[in-house]
């Protein structure tokens, strides 16, 4: 085993990691027509001077093609072996016949004979976008395009910070002392205005019921509900808490999602139960607001 193989060539170490893009080419049956397929790229190094490439086609609904590949650079002697990892059979040999470099890529131009044409590639390297086109050339020097992948890195899934979680977390803990105290000025500074949409949805079943008894636009939704609520925690003569479990939170931004299992206790009475969730919002100010609330209800066990 070797403790100290030679470093890796450098712009293919750089294509490294998970790509997204697009393959484009021209349906072999309407030479007229291009075919678009989304497609996701995964390149890992086997060696110094060769890349290993894992494609994903999305060929339409419930119909996805996979693709396994190796390319083997030989740039010293201007050769690039390229071949089919699935079975290491299929081998092709091209010959580079150019080689440039930028300030952050790199690109490469090579080509076989295949059949009466010549297939002619472009190849562009870096950090953050991949290129892979294919042309073929006549005997008479026409040349046309056959296919093109363009990849770049995938975006951040979503983008957050550790004294934003805090501080979303905090009107977590705001929300339940606002109940405790039976606060409703205390309460309704967590929210971003009084008419966010505050509801437990009622079930289909319901919704058809209160409709058919004459209330044809009633869709389960309260849309007094934040108002209601503070009005039935500034009032309540008995104890009110909200015990949260599981909080879990997403955050993208100025926008979070919290989601949470809760239950309800009215003098120490547990009324009610499920799993509620909020959107919040990042104000100009900073400060992070509730920007809607939704739960279910299972009532009491």
């Amino acid at each position: 085993m070797a403790l100290y193989d030679p470093t890796p060539e450098e712009s293919l170490a750089a294509v490294q990691g998970e790509w997204t893009g697009m393959l484009t080419y021209r349906d072999y049956r309407r030479p007229d027509r291009m075919v678009t397929l989304p497609t996701r790229l995964f390149v890992a190094l086997s060696a110094p001077n060769e890349l290993v490439l894992h494609y994903i086609f999305d060929d339409g609904p419930g119909k996805t093609v996979f693709s396994y590949e190796r390319m083997l650079f030989d740039l010293a002697t201007g050769r690039l072996s390229w071949s089919s990892a699935a079975d290491g059979k299929s081998v092709t040999e091209n010959r580079v016949t150019s080689v440039s470099v930028s300030a952050d890529a790199r690109k490469l131009v090579f080509e076989r004979k295949d059949g009466e044409m010549l297939a002619r590639f472009t190849m562009e390297l870096s950090a953050q976008a991949l290129r892979l086109g294919k042309d073929e050339v006549q005997a008479n020097g026409e040349s046309a395009f056959r296919n093109s992948f363009v990849f770049r890195r995938p975006g951040p899934r979503h983008e957050a910070n550790a004294d934003d979680g805090k501080a979303i977390l905090q009107v977590t803990r705001e929300f339940q002392a606002a109940l405790l105290a039976r606060d409703g000025a205390r309460l309704s500074a967590l929210l971003l205005h009084p008419k966010i949409l505050f509801s437990s949805p009622a079930a289909p079943a319901r919704v058809q019921q209160r409709r058919a008894q004459g209330e044809a636009a009633y869709d389960g939704i309260d849309p007094n509900g934040a108002e209601n609520f503070v009005a039935f925690v500034a009032q309540s003569k008995v104890s009110i808490e909200e015990k949260f479990y599981n909080i879990r939170i997403t955050q993208d931004r100025h926008l979070a999602w919290v989601m949470f299992d809760f239950e309800f206790l009215e003098d120490g009475k547990l009324g009610n139960r499920g799993l509620e969730t909020w959107q919040m919002l990042k104000t100009a100010d900073g400060s992070w607001k509730i920007l809607s609330v939704l739960w279910s209800s299972h009532g009491a066990p």
